[in-house]
């Protein structure tokens, strides 16, 4: 029995090795073709399962609470928006930093006793943020407030500021955008094909995946599979969708390796 038990617990060391080695080389393969690309990694941030990462570096946990949109790079520092749930009917508005050389996170502002989650957008240095102080349905209860950034001056917007917002949907293989006076724009096969990504994409069978509005900006991806032995690797092209131009920008390439055939993820845009 002990016999039997030691051939099994060998083969699967070989499988596992096998597996990881098969891994890490196709990932090579994908990184270094990537990599003849101009990235600009510091305008994303990646969240998994809550918690966000900046540079591939793990930077905030889910507990902290949950990130709402807005997030803006200033003076070396990234500004990070986040919405928690403290009870029923009662949530806070935090706004942290992290100094990108250092690595120092800082809660910087916080506004508690909000009776809705709080929804966040940027403009400028301002980071401001939306809720209700009553839990009626009635529009007059909305407040707008903001944080700047820069003066840690922090107030409430008379003007009812509002920000016209994208739609957009994954369709099945490509990626559909409405802008607020309803301009379709398609990203499908057609679109990719003008593009300077299109080989690489066809080369290793990335397909749609995920696409995002953060700060009116538009985020996407596109997955490959690159081992499916023990765990599921991914691959991830991120890109910008440049509205106005019409154009995709190559942001990173990120790799995961998880459990789940379908893994949960957003991608936010940092101004």
């Amino acid at each position: 029995m002990k016999r039997i038990f030691s051939v099994f617990f060998a083969l699967l060391f070989v499988v596992i090795c096998f597996s990881s080695c098969n891994f890490n080389t196709k990932f090579k393969d994908v990184n270094n073709d990537f990599s003849q690309l101009e990235a600009n990694k510091e305008k994303y941030v990646w969240s998994y399962d809550g918690d966000l990462f900046y540079n591939h570096l793990h930077i905030l946990s889910k507990d902290k609470g949950e990130a709402n949109n807005a997030m803006l790079l200033r003076d070396g520092k990234l500004y990070i928006s986040l919405a928690k749930k403290n009870g029923l009917f009662d949530f806070s508005e935090l706004i942290y930093s992290y100094d990108i050389s250092s690595g120092e996170l800082k809660l910087v502002f916080e506004k508690s006793n909000l009776k809705t989650q709080p929804i966040s957008y940027v403009e400028g240095n301002r980071i401001y943020y939306f809720y209700c102080y009553t839990i009626t349905a009635d529009p007059a209860s909305k407040v707008c407030e903001y944080y700047d950034v820069i003066t840690g001056d922090s107030g409430t917007d008379s003007s009812d500021k509002e920000f016209l917002t994208l739609s957009v949907n994954n369709l099945g293989g490509y990626f559909r955008i409405y802008t607020p006076t309803n301009e379709a724009h398609y990203i499908d096969d057609e679109f990719l094909s003008s593009t300077e990504y299109y080989d690489l994409l066809k080369k290793y069978n990335f397909v749609a995946d995920k696409i995002f509005t953060s700060n009116n900006n538009v985020v996407l991806s596109y997955r490959a599979t690159i081992d499916k032995k023990i765990n599921t690797s991914y691959s991830y092209a991120i890109f910008e969708y440049k509205v106005d131009e019409k154009e995709l920008v190559f942001l990173d390439l990120y790799n995961t390796k998880v459990l789940s055939d379908n893994p949960e993820y957003k991608i936010f845009y940092v101004e």
